[in-house]
């Protein structure tokens, strides 16, 4: 898959995966220029991973909360994704945004171009570390949720970040009802 933007063009790669998953997709080229970008499209594997990925989604970063999650949306502007988002903690301190454009996406990853920043006040000596560029997004197994790859915080020290984009509701598997039975007896 290939995005032409002006002078330049940028290949997205299919990566190889555990057996029975999708590859990862991996952008291979430059940085892109302001005026590269308003002209770049978003490529997809198929219908489905467009159908995934447009609409608001659940947005989490673990230092905040998983019990009270903030909101991504992505939308589609003139074929290219934008995605913008944030999540707060209670007291407005600590937070996770998300800003930027999907380039390329299947159904199991995609990825994405723009600036990622979060801030908790016991990484980093609480202030914000920001991670602009290139970045890959990945949901492995059974996950409901896409997590950044690039998790390593700015403080180093192996302190990895979970910033963490979930499926639509209505795209996350449903639970299976399990239905109790008496335990069997011997006669």
């Amino acid at each position: 898959m290939c995005i032409v933007a002006t002078s330049a063009i940028l290949c997205a790669l299919r990566i190889a995966a555990p057996a029975g998953e999708s590859g990862d997709v991996r952008l291979v080229g430059r940085q892109l220029e302001a005026a590269e970008l308003a002209q770049a499209k978003t490529l997809f594997e198929d219908a489905r991973a467009r159908e995934l990925l447009v609409g608001d989604h659940d947005f989490t970063l673990q230092w905040i909360s998983w019990d009270f999650v903030g909101r991504a949306s992505v939308t589609d502007d003139d074929g290219l994704l934008r995605v913008k988002g944030s999540q707060w903690s209670k007291n407005e301190k600590d937070y996770v945004t998300i800003d930027g454009v999907i380039l390329s996406a299947t159904q199991r990853a995609f990825v994405f171009y723009g600036t990622v920043v979060t801030r908790n006040d016991i990484v980093n000596h609480g202030r914000p570390c920001e991670k602009r560029g290139t970045m890959n997004f990945r949901r492995s197994g059974q996950r409901i949720h896409w997590r950044l790859q690039q998790m390593d915080n700015c403080e180093g020290d192996n302190v990895a970040d979970y910033v963490d984009i979930f499926l639509k509701p209505e795209h996350r598997p449903q639970k299976k009802a399990t239905t109790s039975r008496p335990p069997a007896t011997r006669k």
